[in-house]
């Protein structure tokens, strides 16, 4: 009898995989036709879901593809965004531009005491270097508040431009009246001369110019991004626009005025008067271009964005999740890095040009070499070129920043730069 059963369970078992032998063409001719299969998003199914075959001959699975940006929204996005908000990075701005101005008070005191220029030695360089990561980090801030809607451009631009003129009238009265009467009792000398010791101070501290009005390159950036990337609803319409965009020459216009001229005074082509001082700008070239570079890449992101059959209404949600907050802060990382990279070389580069066209190949020694490489080296960082630097220390920040944080109350942010105005 168990031979018997042993016979049939063996036909069983032949007959069923006859069966399945049979089945599996239909079984093909169906997994190939759901091959051809081709999804709305234009992935096939095999690129949709890796094929289990491919696991078990040791075969690693496929890369899903990177989302494109049209594909993320408010219900479809990423968990992560960065801990700091605009507000942060307000904050970390204005701590490194007053630990720049102590820097700047002992340069200023070490050029009048030799036993405090000893303690301190390359402390004031340092410490006034900290004004180059507060730029862009109070920058980024600012695009900040126009992603998330949180500020207008019309704001901004009367905000800052009104800090740009209070400073300038603060900097003629301390110039003329709070500084001068002080300094001319001290020294038991007429007003009109201690106002000339205090155009000789501030001019010898900081190689024939002083730019210190940080409201300038604030209103200037601005001003550029809203000429590149704001879109006019009423006189600068349609074909229009074009005119509007070509405004960016303004601040453009104004930001390579200001560098030539102190390249001029810096090298002593020109002595330039201390009522030009509080119209500098006081970033570094390279600051600058970062800066036009994110007001591009903003704007190219929106151009690509609609161009995927998305309306301007849909980009303005878009900029509201945290995938293109992360991309944002992801770019900047990359780009502060290179723009420190690039000035670096540049410094680097143009100041071996300018010594060996400065000193003679013949005749000159090895300290009057140094010497004249020093100075060259100081008068490119007291002109900007060398001293974006601090983007490589602000890079790593940016990967911990998110533009979408947003803050109720926001009579805080009017209070922190009075406050950190009169630490100053």
């Amino acid at each position: 009898m168990e031979d018997y059963n042993n016979i049939i369970n063996t036909e069983e078992i032949e007959q069923v995989q006859d069966e399945s032998l049979q089945e599996k063409p239909i079984k093909d001719e169906t997994s190939e036709e759901q091959e051809d299969i081709v999804s709305e998003d234009g992935l096939t199914s095999e690129d949709q879901t890796p094929i289990a075959e491919d696991n078990l001959n040791g075969k690693k699975k496929k890369k899903k593809k990177r989302k494109k940006i049209d594909e993320y929204s408010l219900e479809n996005d990423i968990r992560y965004r960065g801990p700091l908000s605009y507000r942060g990075l307000r904050i970390l701005s204005w701590f490194f531009l007053i630990v720049s101005q102590v820097g700047v008070l002992l340069a200023l005191g070490a050029k009048f005491d030799a036993g405090l220029a000893a303690k301190v030695r390359t402390l004031p360089d340092i410490l006034s270097g900290a004004k180059d990561i507060m730029m862009p980090l109070f920058l980024v801030a600012t695009f900040a508040t126009i992603l998330n809607g949180s500020r207008t451009y019309k704001s901004m631009l009367m905000f800052y431009g009104g800090g740009a003129v209070a400073l300038v009238l603060l900097f003629i009265l301390l110039h003329e009246r709070y500084l001068a009467v002080p300094i001319a009792w001290a020294l038991q000398c007429d007003k009109s001369e201690a106002i000339i010791l205090i155009d000789v101070i501030l001019a010898s501290s900081s190689s024939g110019f002083f730019a210190f009005n940080i409201f300038i390159d604030l209103f200037m950036v601005t001003l550029l991004t809203c000429f590149l990337v704001y879109k006019p609803k009423k006189i600068f319409v349609g074909k229009k626009q074009i005119i509007f965009r070509l405004f960016i020459i303004i601040p453009i216009g104004y930001e390579i005025a200001s560098f030539v001229l102190k390249i001029l005074a810096a090298f002593g082509k020109i002595v330039l008067s201390p009522y030009f001082f509080p119209f500098l700008t006081t970033k570094p070239p390279m600051t600058f271009v970062l800066f036009v570079g994110i007001a591009i890449f903003i704007k190219i992101r929106e151009r690509i964005y609609i161009k995927r059959g998305k309306t301007h209404a849909e980009y303005q949600a878009f900029l509201r999740t945290n995938a293109n907050s992360w991309h944002f802060s992801r770019y900047l990382a990359i780009f502060m890095f290179i723009a420190g990279l690039i000035d670096f070389i540049i410094h680097m580069s143009l100041t071996i040009v300018i010594l060996v066209n400065a000193v003679p190949a013949e005749g000159a020694d090895t300290e009057t070499i140094n010497y004249a490489a020093t100075y060259i080296a100081q008068i490119m960082t007291n002109i900007g070129i060398g001293d974006s630097y601090p983007l490589l220390l602000a890079a790593p920040i940016m990967v911990f920043f998110s533009y979408t944080r947003r803050h109720k109350k926001s009579n805080i942010d009017l209070l922190i730069p009075i406050i950190a105005i009169l630490i100053m």
